[in-house]
């Protein structure tokens, strides 16, 4: 049985309120930062993840790229 979603599926779905995981490498000889992060999704591919830009884990996003 595949578990693929369709791409109404996936719009569907991406558009509803949800909490994500996000996981950025915090940099050399140390493991990932993962997190439960907040995001909005615009159907179309637009994605924003809420997180404060200072924060720990914005830095490491801003670093990583």
């Amino acid at each position: 049985m595949s578990q693929a979603m369709s791409v109404a599926e996936r719009e569907q779905f991406l558009g509803q309120v949800r909490v994500g995981v996000l996981s950025v490498a915090a940099g050399a000889g140390r493991g990932p930062i993962t997190a439960p992060v907040w995001y909005n999704y615009q159907p179309g591919g637009v994605l924003t993840v809420v997180t404060g830009r200072e924060s720990r884990k914005g830095r490491a996003i801003q670093t990583a790229g």
